[in-house]
């Protein structure tokens, strides 16, 4: 992920991989997700975003007033070197990309060109008015007296890209033609899943799951590619009285894949492994990264501080969190010994029977996985 040197680049490429213009308005829009994602070559980049907190299982005392950015590195890094030492691949790969000098046009207060850029900005304008906006900041030589050249500093994140389908089309199809299930390398799926009861992701929909191209032996894989929302509790406590699924993950929906028993190759890898010895290793991995993202901010502590205020780069997993992915780990692989043929929907319900049934009767409520989910 680092390099070894800083790199140049120019401001248009700047501002192509922030999704930016010159005055700080958004120049693209994805068709789903929250945030506007730019391909350049076989990258992925998003730029990081500020928003109300929400609260989490991490921290039940969060103050919506609090604002916090959109991503999340060090956990999607997390992820993924869970993942990586666990199974192999699965999940995409991804990098930070630290932009700390890129040129800016600033509104002076109480301007006309101050006005335009919060019209610009309201989620609400439609795009016509928005582009008639944007065309008269470049257009209009008067508008220029009301803006001053700075420099700002952003925070992106750059995602390899994983070539196929969103899971969720590629469902919608199944469905009605079960013989794409087939088509499916189902030991790197059921990896996948295992991997996924331990770190229990909070926000793994469809469009979060890539169905990659066939292989060479015609084989299609399922990979993450939005990971950062992970180790949630399996229930939360939403309001005395009420709770709702935190683990919530499409695969656990879908019967063709949870009424799998694991295959051999799955099974003695998962159980190869000493619990203990396999977290220490993870543990280390994030020790390093986290020192090498000090170490960026030593490097450039104003550029890092305006481009990241909520220090997400620091991965701070909560109290707890090491004991519980050990004891999760333990009890699945004690499941596995005894019952070799066990299923994934039995090994979600050996750590959270509730889960488990609540899963389940929201599929055998709905016409489909997607609904139920």
């Amino acid at each position: 992920e680092f390099l070894e040197s800083p790199q140049v680049i120019s401001k248009e490429m700047a501002y192509d991989l922030l999704s930016l213009n010159e005055y700080g308005l958004i120049t693209k829009a994805n068709e789903t997700g929250s945030s506007p994602v730019a391909k350049v070559g076989q990258v992925y980049v998003k730029k990081n975003f500020t928003k109300s907190r929400v609260s989490s299982s991490f921290d039940t005392s969060l103050d919506s007033s609090v604002q916090e950015g959109t991503l999340n590195p060090a956990m999607e890094w997390a992820m993924s070197a869970f993942h990586r030492l666990l199974f192999g691949d699965g999940l995409v790969r991804s990098s930070l990309v630290l932009l700390p000098s890129v040129p800016h046009k600033d509104p002076l207060p109480g301007s006309e060109g101050e006005i335009l850029i919060q019209e610009a900005s309201d989620p609400n304008i439609s795009k016509r008015d928005r582009e008639s906006i944007i065309n008269r900041l470049h257009e209009e030589e008067d508008l220029q007296r009301d803006f001053r050249s700075t420099s700002k500093s952003y925070m992106a994140q750059a995602t390899e890209e994983a070539k196929g389908e969103f899971l969720s089309t590629f469902l919608e199809r199944a469905f009605q033609d079960p013989s794409l299930f087939d088509s499916l390398d189902h030991s790197q799926i059921q990896g996948l899943i295992l991997s996924s009861l331990l770190t229990t992701p909070g926000d793994a929909k469809g469009d979060n799951f890539m169905v990659t191209f066939p292989d060479v032996q015609g084989k299609r894989q399922i990979i993450s590619i939005d990971n950062d929302w992970a180790l949630e509790s399996f229930i939360l406590e939403e309001k005395p009285g009420y709770h709702v699924l935190g683990a919530r993950n499409l695969l656990f929906f879908i019967p063709e894949f949870m009424n799998q028993s694991l295959d051999t190759a799955v099974r003695e890898r998962f159980l190869s492994y000493s619990p203990g010895v396999f977290l220490l290793k993870w543990l280390r991995a994030l020790y390093h990264h986290n020192k090498r993202y000090e170490a960026l901010g030593r490097l450039y502590p104003q550029a890092l501080l305006e481009a990241d205020p909520q220090r997400s780069l620091h991965l701070k997993l909560r109290p707890g969190t090491i004991p519980e992915l050990l004891e999760r780990f333990t009890q699945l692989q004690d499941k596995i010994r005894l019952n070799p043929e066990v299923k994934l929907q039995e090994l979600l319900a050996t750590l959270s029977p509730l889960t488990a049934l609540y899963c389940q009767e929201l599929v055998n409520r709905e016409a489909n996985p997607l609904k139920a989910f």
